[in-house]
């Protein structure tokens, strides 16, 4: 029988974080990679990305419908 754990605060919002992307619930933006949708969070995506930041920085087709397509990309890391 495993010893219980109690979670601290950044595991509980490590856990949060994971259950946000794992359902896309409060999303607001997708990227398409390789005809799979991710509904994924601008606040996880931009910090971890400069290329994320610098298309929501800047006036574009893509920060203005917040959809992006990465046709040729490997879907692996935003997974």
């Amino acid at each position: 029988m495993a010893a219980f754990i109690p979670m601290t605060p950044l595991t509980a919002l490590q856990e949060d974080r994971k259950n946000l992307l794992l359902r896309g619930e409060y999303s607001d933006m997708k990227i398409v990679c390789q005809g799979i949708t991710f509904k994924v969070h601008r606040f996880i995506m931009c910090p971890s990305s400069s290329f994320f930041t610098r298309i929501f920085k800047h006036p574009c087709q893509e920060s203005a419908t917040r959809f992006i397509q990465l046709p040729d990309d490997d879907p692996e890391p935003i997974a």
